[in-house]
């Protein structure tokens, strides 16, 4: 019988909200450009602001190839799951195996999908 727990299977925190730093970053600058600075300061603030930002778009590509990782962790295990698969047979009596290694599936093809979009979000950061 394939293992009722499938669903625990080190369960991938769904992808959190972007944070809002970037968003925060424009409204700073947008904020503090209206403020009359000297030259030199408005260069140590928009450098301070682009060292910030780059460091920020690295965090979140890191976070989310960690949570890509912990997705592929994840099908792993559950694959695994199915290699109880061959020992069924199609005249297996208890008839709910099926429909748990279905189940096993649906949660692989979520998974994947989840996945892929977390992957798809690093396309949108610059690499160094």
């Amino acid at each position: 019988m394939l293992n009722e727990n499938a669903h625990d299977l080190g369960a991938v925190k769904p992808p959190a909200v972007e944070d809002n730093a970037s968003d925060l970053l424009r409204r700073l600058q947008v904020v503090l450009s209206r403020i009359d600075l000297d030259c030199a300061c408005r260069a140590t603030f928009e450098d301070a602001i682009t060292r910030f930002s780059g460091l920020e778009q690295r965090r979140l590509a890191r976070r989310h190839l960690h949570e890509a990782r912990e997705y592929k962790q994840r099908i792993a295990a559950l694959i695994d799951l199915l290699g109880e698969i061959d020992q069924l047979s199609e005249g297996e009596p208890d008839r709910s195996v099926f429909g748990e290694t279905a189940l096993i599936f649906d949660e692989i093809a979520a998974s994947a999908h989840k996945a892929g979009q977390t992957i798809r979000r690093l396309d949108t950061f610059k690499g160094e």
